[in-house]
């Protein structure tokens, strides 16, 4: 069963998001983002990201996700990595800019796929545990794939790893 293990709040960016995007549904039957990451994956979208390492922010590859239209149920999702602010963007590549802004990074332990079904759930109740929530005037939220708490793990064949959820956050 999928938990929190960790929150933390740290005053976080400004960054630019770098990467490739899909559109989603929230309740669709076919989810199109765990193929997206395997595209990813092999069409060199992280090489391409890595050779421009000195802007890389933190080396984890990420799962932005945002633009959330209520109407449609629809969403973009950046399979990427966080960079320095006004870094240029590759050719094929989309990004977004993120403000600096107070961030909860929840850690959730578990199985998948619960621990994407749950980890927003489970940093929103600690935040407000802790007294925040979720700063939807920001608009999005991001999973983060660290090689210590997830990738690491699961190449060790380890059932439960940790994917960091990180939302953005203001006092209550």
């Amino acid at each position: 069963m999928a938990s929190i293990v960790k929150i933390d709040f740290v005053d976080f960016g400004p960054v630019r998001v770098i990467g490739k995007e899909v559109k989603a549904k929230v309740d669709e039957e076919n989810n199109p983002i765990p193929q997206f990451w395997m595209k990813c994956f092999e069409d060199g979208t992280f090489r391409t990201l890595e050779a421009i390492a000195s802007d890389v922010v933190n080396p984890a590859y990420i799962g932005w996700e945002g633009e959330y239209d209520p109407n449609s149920g629809v969403f973009s999702y950046i399979v990427g990595m966080f960079m320095k602010p006004n870094t240029p963007v590759p050719d094929g590549f989309t990004y977004r800019d993120l403000p600096a802004c107070k961030m909860a990074i929840g850690w959730i332990k578990g199985e998948e796929p619960e621990i994407y079904m749950k980890g927003m759930d489970l940093t929103i109740a600690a935040m407000r545990e802790k007294g925040y929530e979720y700063d939807d005037a920001e608009g999005y939220m991001v999973e983060v794939y660290t090689c210590e708490r997830f990738v690491t793990p699961q190449n060790k064949g380890e059932k439960e790893i940790i994917l960091d959820y990180y939302m953005p956050c203001k006092r209550l």
